[in-house]
């Protein structure tokens, strides 16, 4: 313990052997596509999920059908459609700050309780004949909040269930499901809507979410027991973006997904009026377009992982084809060919989809996963609402069939971004926290919101190795950024070129804390690897910032007292 005292004294960053958390496995291993079926808990999600995204797609069809009987405005029909996604937009980002910091089967139980809640509310008045349209629309976007909340909870759980290998086929058994869902629930909804009527179609969503509850409710989860307290909600989502936005790899993920759904919702936002006008159609046409799409969605998701290990490759082949497919889309006029086009175009989708989702999992950390998931889904959603609005000008203004061969053509130029934004396969990154607590004392003779704190080093560098240690230092600087330090900069004396000098800040103490807390084994390879370009001993100062009032009114903030 004497030699880690003298490593914590000059070094704050330096991890005590005792602090380590247990390492997790690495090793990727190849599993099929079924192996997470296996896992009991995992199964009873599985299912329990899929029927509740089938109850969703019931709720949609029967919900745009209600309004059209409420109101004879195309307006007021469309913006179901809109209050369904636009939750998705606008809460995904502080759903996926809920989601690290408070527990997620908590998370997912609140919110499947609220939906439940809702769609009961829901069919009892429809039952009573006292829906109007715009009480309509507020449920729908309460119903959508309630998924968006559950989405990135669900997702960011699935490593918490299955082995790190297994993720790849766990997110496409999740793929797979819900495409099952939504090629059987619109035609299940609207079965049910002529037969029985809306209200009993909003009833069969409110059955739904039974499932799902019951299974999270069985779900013997131990608590997590995190060592400081929950991050504000406003903090955690600029962290989340912060981290999202500094590391190079997340960047090209979520890049990618933005311009895969812009140049991608062309097929989403016309097929209808391509059935119509291009294929000489009725609604059924349009159906059994999109149930075309469907199947390849489902196919997709279940071939996805036999395709490969390399992402890059997968994404670049899925682009490709659903660039062709609407391309070819955009020329034909035979009704079997546009649906065989339609299977290829969903299977790409979705597997274009899936695996940037599944990059985001295996390349984020714990701390941050459901922030870094939400934003990839909040980049989809916004490049599927400008391609959609996009795609319908070029229709409108030229024919849908421009429209599709723009579109496709889009999606193959969008190609050119594998080369500033290429995928980086680092499934082998060990993301596994550094350390479980941080290294200085929360309870402490320091308040939680006294700061700025400010951590300098100063390191001695013989002018052999200053080049190198710079290049690595400028390296650990992204690193600690990430997690949270700023303003980090790296010194050199002019009087003395052997010195060198780290510094960076914390807003506050317990900013300081948590920034402790998040490094991985990997930024702690980044520190190992640079250690032997300076000289011992290397100096390490806090210093809190007293030139400014302290941040609660009437409250002094305490001076330290020898020993710290």
């Amino acid at each position: 313990m004497a030699s880690w005292d003298r490593c914590h004294d000059r070094y704050p960053t330096c991890l005590s052997p005792f602090e380590l958390a247990p390492q997790e496995q690495q090793e990727v291993a190849v599993s099929t596509t079924f192996a997470p079926l296996q896992i009991p808990l995992f199964r009873n999600l599985w299912v329990s999920s899929m029927i509740s995204s089938l109850g969703a797609m019931i709720q949609t069809v029967a919900a745009a059908w209600m309004m059209t009987s409420l109101t004879g405005d195309a307006q007021m029909v469309a913006l179901v459609q809109t209050f369904t996604t636009l939750p998705m937009m606008l809460l995904s980002l502080p759903s996926g700050a809920l989601a690290d910091i408070y527990d997620r089967r908590r998370l997912m139980l609140l919110a499947q309780t609220v939906m439940l809640i809702v769609a009961t509310g829901l069919s009892i008045a429809t039952f009573l004949s006292m829906m109007t349209p715009l009480m309509l629309l507020v449920v729908t976007f309460m119903i959508a909040a309630g998924t968006s909340l559950h989405s990135p909870a669900w997702q960011a759980s699935i490593l918490e269930i299955v082995e790190r290998g297994e993720l790849d086929s766990a997110a496409s058994l999740n793929s797979a499901g819900f495409n099952v869902a939504r090629s059987v629930g619109p035609a299940a909804g609207g079965i049910i809507v002529a037969t029985a009527g809306v209200a009993a179609a909003f009833t069969a969503n409110a059955i739904s979410y039974l499932a799902l509850i019951f299974t999270l409710l069985r779900w013997r989860k131990v608590p997590a027991r995190p060592p400081l307290p929950p991050e504000p909600v406003t903090s955690a989502i600029l962290a989340g973006v912060r981290y999202v936005a500094l590391s190079p790899s997340l960047r090209a993920i979520i890049v990618r997904a933005g311009a895969f759904g812009l140049a991608g919702s062309g097929i989403w936002a016309l097929t209808a009026i391509y059935a119509r006008d291009s294929l000489d159609g009725d609604a059924s046409t349009f159906g059994i377009l999109l149930g075309g799409f469907g199947v390849g969605a489902i196919g997709g998701a279940l071939v996805r992982t036999r395709l490969g290990k390399s992402r890059e490759r997968i994404v670049r082949i899925g682009t490709l084809t659903f660039g062709a497919g609407a391309i070819l889309l955009s020329f034909t006029t035979n009704m079997l060919l546009a649906i065989a086009l339609m299977v290829f175009c969903g299977a790409a989708w979705v597997t274009v989809l899936t695996s940037l989702g599944v990059s985001v999992q295996i390349l984020t950390p714990r701390w941050v996963v459901g922030r870094a998931i939400a934003t990839n889904q909040v980049c989809i959603f916004a490049g599927m609402a400008f391609g959609s609005w996009l795609w319908g000008f070029v229709a409108q203004n030229a024919s849908v069939n421009i429209a599709y061969l723009a579109s496709g053509l889009t999606m193959i130029v969008s190609l050119i971004l594998t080369i500033p934004f290429r995928l980086i396969e680092q499934e082998y990154l060990d993301l596994t926290p550094a350390r479980t607590r941080p290294l200085d004392d929360y309870q402490g003779s320091m308040e939680p919101n006294d700061g700025p704190i400010v951590v300098s080093l100063e390191y001695r560098v013989k002018p052999e190795h200053a080049v190198r240690f710079a290049e690595a230092m400028r390296e650990i600087g992204q690193a600690r950024k990430r997690n949270g330090a700023q303003r980090w900069a790296l010194y050199q004396d002019l009087n003395n070129p052997c010195r060198w000098i780290e510094r960076f800040h914390s807003p506050t103490w317990m900013d300081h804390l948590r920034r402790q807390i998040r490094p991985t084994i990997t930024d702690q390879l980044l520190l190992e690897r640079v250690r032997h370009l300076y000289d011992d001993p290397m100096k390490v100062a806090r210093l809190i910032d007293r030139s400014r009032a302290p941040r609660e009114q009437g409250k002094r903030a305490p001076i330290v007292q020898w020993p710290f």
